[in-house]
């Protein structure tokens, strides 16, 4: 990996959505469209992750960008999140 390719990594977080049983499939989906810029298909493959693997990443940026989007989906939403540093 050169130089220029691992500085474009570097500062990158990511929202992990987790798993409740308080929200249903579709209001998730919803809130993955709207405020993760999510397309339907990938909204609904994620909802389907979460339910079957505890979590799923969800949103992929810089960590102010992550913290919007995580404020929006927990509070907006209430929805169950955490921010994590990004590993690829």
């Amino acid at each position: 990996m050169s130089k220029k390719q691992s500085n474009k990594k570097r500062g990158k977080y990511q929202v992990i959505l987790l798993d409740d049983d308080i929200n249903t499939f579709e209001h998730v989906q919803t809130c993955l469209i709207d405020f993760c810029d999510q397309a339907p298909l990938q909204a609904h493959q994620c909802t389907l992750l979460v339910h079957h693997n505890g979590k799923c990443s969800v949103f992929v940026d810089t960590y102010e960008e992550c913290k919007i989007v995580h404020e929006i989906l927990t509070k907006r939403c209430n929805l169950r999140a955490v921010i994590i540093k990004y590993k690829k």
